[in-house]
Order: C-alpha cells, then sequence, then structure tokens
C-alpha cells in the first residue's frame, strides 16, 4: 500500500508540474465554459429576432450540450496524456525502475486519469451550466430533461461520462503503449465511426461512448435503447477489458525496451 502511496502521489506531482498538462486542462474547462455561453447566448439572441434558421436547429435552453458533448475531446486528451507525458519524454524507465511493483505503477497512473478527468469534468460541466443560467433564467425555462433527478441528475451523468472516458483513454494508450494510439482511436470512435455505424447496425449501442451516452438521456429510453444503468454497466465491462489488457502490457515491458522508446 505504500508503495502504491507513494506511485500516486508521485503521479500527481508529475501531472500538476508539467506545462502541458496544465495548458490542457485549463483550455478545456475555459473553452467549454466561454463556448457554452457564446452558444447559449447566440441562439438565445436567434430566437428572440425571430431568425430561428440563425439558431442552426439547436434551442437555447439545451444548446450547452452540444459543447460538453464536443468537449470530451479535452477529456479524451488528458486520459492519454497520463501515458504518453513519460512514453514521449523517454523517461518511462525511469518511471519502472523507481516503481518495480508494476501493479502499483498501473494503478497509481489509472487512478490519475480517472482523477484528472474528474478534475476538468467539475469545472467545466457545472461552468457550461452557470454560463447558461447567466444567459437565460435557468428558474423560468425550466428542467432539462424529465427524469427524476432533473439537471443534477444529467450534469452528474456528464461528469461520470467525462471522467469514465478519460479513464478508458489511458487505458487504451497503455494497452497499446502509445498515447497517439489511444487518443486516435477514442476521437475516431467517438467523433466518425461510432455515429456512423449507429446508423448501420443496433449493435453499435454496445460501443463504449455509445453505451455511456445512456448516462445523458434527457427523456425516458426508447424501446431498443441500454437506458443508463445497462450502458454504464456496459462502458465499465469496456473499461475492465482494457484494464486488463493494460496491464498486461505494462507487467510485460522491460525496462532496457522501455529506454528505447520501443512498444515491446
Amino acid at each position: 500500500m505504500t508503495t502504491f502511496l507513494h506511485a500516486l502521489r508521485a503521479e500527481a506531482i508529475k501531472f500538476t508540474s508539467l506545462r502541458s498538462s496544465r495548458i490542457a486542462s485549463l483550455a478545456t474547462v475555459a473553452v467549454v465554459i466561454g463556448a457554452a455561453y457564446g452558444v447559449t447566448a447566440l441562439t438565445h439572441q436567434a430566437m428572440l429576432s425571430g431568425d430561428v434558421t440563425a439558431a442552426g436547429g439547436l434551442e437555447p435552453q439545451s444548446a450547452f450540450l452540444m459543447v460538453l458533448h464536443y468537449g470530451q475531446i479535452g477529456a479524451v486528451f488528458l486520459g492519454a496524456s497520463v501515458f504518453a507525458q513519460e512514453r514521449d519524454n523517454g523517461v518511462v524507465a525511469s518511471s519502472l525502475l523507481a516503481v518495480p511493483d508494476r501493479r502499483s505503477f498501473f494503478l497509481a497512473k489509472a487512478l490519475s486519469a480517472l482523477a484528472f478527468g474528474v478534475a476538468v469534468a467539475l469545472p467545466a460541466v457545472l461552468g457550461s451550466y452557470a454560463a447558461r443560467c447567466a444567459v437565460l433564467d435557468c428558474r423560468a425555462v425550466g428542467s432539462l430533461t424529465s427524469l427524476p433527478g432533473g439537471d443534477l441528475r444529467l450534469l452528474a451523468g456528464y461528469i461520470v461520462y467525462w471522467s469514465l472516458i478519460s479513464l478508458l483513454s489511458f487505458l487504451i494508450s497503455s494497452a497499446f503503449r502509445s498515447g497517439i494510439v489511444g487518443l486516435t482511436a477514442m476521437l475516431a470512435l467517438t467523433l466518425a465511426i461510432s455515429p456512423y455505424l449507429l446508423e448501420l447496425t443496433s449493435a453499435a449501442r454496445f460501443l463504449p461512448d455509445q453505451a455511456g451516452a445512456q448516462l445523458l438521456l434527457q427523456d425516458a429510453p426508447l424501446a431498443g435503447d441500454l437506458g443508463p444503468m445497462l450502458g454504464l454497466l456496459v462502458l465499465l465491462s469496456w473499461i475492465g477489458v482494457f484494464a486488463v489488457a493494460g496491464f498486461l502490457s505494462v507487467r510485460s515491458w522491460a525496462v532496457n525496451h522501455a529506454e528505447k522508446g520501443v512498444g515491446s
């Protein structure tokens, strides 16, 4: 346990001390909140002026949710960077020597990816909602969802989703020993492949991002939907699969190969 706590503390220090990590975290939060305010203001103004087409099919009260959808890019990047920051800087060997217990090493990094996802998701999601309320009277426009728990449940769903997607991004990166692979795979899946496959087959519902998106439902699940609980279980199953793959990859990574930046 002591080894694990030392490793976890080291991960936190490394991440917070890296300029790129701080910039990415702050930029994600700032861009999401700023974009949420801008999109809400523009759609609200379009509705007031009667120019519905200028709103681009968005409703002022829910326009910021589109920003949160694309804001997950920041969470994906942060998750992949937990692995890439050492892999690309060629200091993996030093970390492996400092923490010879590969289980502690891997678990510390995994929990760091999850924690960093939460740390970014909380201010980004809640801040975007506050930005929406700065433009609209949230009490007057009513709840975003018809489900029990109201807006609080929906916002919690986004925070959980971002956090788990950040963790999954790290796990894929560790499985393939490349932050670029993890980042590319997650972005391609969430932004292109998954939506396309969903149009072709209902089996795409079981892809990690589509399953996790069930946490973000605003209305009762339709026939064929997984629903929030099953969707969460499917996403956690994907995380479990890549957790095993990532640990096996890290466990078999020889220090001399890590020094050379070789993936085997």
